[in-house]
This record gives structure tokens, C-alpha cells and sequence, in this order.
């Protein structure tokens, strides 16, 4: 079973995403936290559900002083290459010991591109594990076809 908790942009996706895996206390995976400066996006932070522990993931364009290696950037936000392989290799440990389901946030136009953690994504879902996974509204029929999802359940953030 594959859960897509969706919505548009501030719905609250990886708030619900969060209170799924406190409530069912299994499975594993990475969230986003943003971090703002006032009323800006300064970054985003990857967390590992089980552990607490977070990885400088992005910032923003504006922020950015060669802070870290850049993967690859994805409109105004620079990714951190060592935070794209911590997760990537974390979630190929969890898919090797079979636990699940796999949390992940989220799935972009990145990813939709071939990039980021693309690669990472078609493990998942070729693992055949339960999965949830954070998508945007309007992305959803796009990552559907393109990672040839099946027994879909679709979570809306704000209800």
C-alpha cells in the first residue's frame, strides 16, 4: 500500500506526515523542517523519524556562502550533496532490513526531472514496501505514471 498525503504549498503535508508515524509508532523514513528567517524560507532540514537526528537538507539562494557541497539546486534552493547521500543511504539500510512503512518528504519536480532522490524513490517503490509519501496536489497524477504506483491511497494534509 502506498499512502500519498497531498495538498498545496503550507497544507501542513509533513505535519500529517509527522503525526502518522507518532501514531502508529512503526516504519521509518525522512521529513522536511523548514527553518525561516522572519517571514522567509531560509532552509530546509532532513530529519530522520526514528532518531530526531537532522541534516542541513537546502537553503534558499539568498542565504546560501558556499555553506556546504551543492548537489544539485532546484529553483531558488541549493541542496547539500552529504545530505542527499546520508538519506539515500539510510533509506537503502531500512529497505534492506524490510522495515516499513517507508516515510518520505517529499516528492518534487526534482525528482519528477530524474534528479534528486530519484533513484532512491524507484528502490522504494520496487522494494514492494508500504510507503508514504508527501506530494503536492497538482504533482500527484504526474509522480503516479512516472513511478508506476499502485494501491494508492490518497490523504489529504488539511482535513
Amino acid at each position: 500500500m502506498i499512502k500519498i498525503v497531498t495538498g498545496e504549498i503550507n497544507d501542513r503535508k509533513t505535519t500529517k506526515m509527522l503525526d502518522m508515524f507518532k501514531q502508529d509508532v512503526k516504519g521509518d523514513g525522512f521529513i522536511s523542517i523548514k527553518t525561516m528567517k522572519k517571514d522567509r524560507v531560509h532552509s530546509y532540514h532532513a530529519m530522520q523519524l526514528s532518531t530526531g537526528r537532522k541534516k542541513l537538507l537546502s537553503m534558499h539562494a539568498d542565504f546560501f556562502k558556499n555553506d556546504f557541497d551543492v548537489g544539485c539546486r532546484v529553483g531558488p534552493y541549493y541542496l547539500n550533496a552529504q545530505t542527499i547521500e546520508w538519506v539515500e543511504r539510510k533509506m537503502m539500510e531500512l529497505i534492506e532490513q524490510g522495515v516499513e512503512p517507508l516515510y518520505f518528504d517529499e516528492i518534487g519536480m526534482l525528482e519528477l526531472g530524474g534528479a534528486g532522490f530519484d533513484r532512491m524513490l524507484r528502490k522504494m517503490v520496487k522494494s514492494g514496501l508500504d510507503l508514504v509519501l508527501v506530494i503536492r496536489f497538482d504533482l500527484i497524477k504526474k509522480v503516479i505514471k512516472v513511478y508506476d504506483l499502485k494501491d494508492v491511497e490518497i490523504l489529504k494534509a488539511n482535513v
